[in-house]
C-alpha cells in the first residue's frame, strides 16, 4: 500500500487510506488523507467505522481510496467484502 500511495500521490492524485491502528507506525509519514478505523484485535469496532470513514474521505475530495486488507476470518471476511 505504501508504494501504491507514493506512486499515485507522486502523480498528483489525492489518496485516502483506510487503516488499522497497527498501521500508524508504517503509514503516518505518507502524504495522504488517513483514517484509522481501530485495532485489528477489535474488528467489530472497525466495521462500525467503515462507512463513516469512506464518507469522510469522499467529503475530503480524495480521488482514490485504498483500504488495508483484513484477516480472512469472521468479521474480517465481512470487512473484505465491503
Amino acid at each position: 500500500m505504501r508504494s501504491v500511495t507514493k506512486r499515485v500521490t507522486g502523480n498528483g492524485q489525492q489518496v485516502g487510506l483506510l487503516l488499522a491502528d497497527e498501521d500508524r507506525v508504517f503509514m503516518d509519514d505518507l502524504a495522504a488523507e488517513k483514517i484509522y478505523l481501530g485495532s485489528l484485535q477489535n474488528l467489530p469496532a472497525v466495521a462500525r467505522q467503515l462507512f463513516q470513514a469512506m464518507r469522510a474521505l469522499d467529503d475530503a475530495g480524495v480521488e482514490i481510496i485504498l483500504a488495508r486488507d483484513f484477516p480472512p476470518r469472521d468479521m474480517g471476511n465481512a470487512l473484505r467484502d465491503r
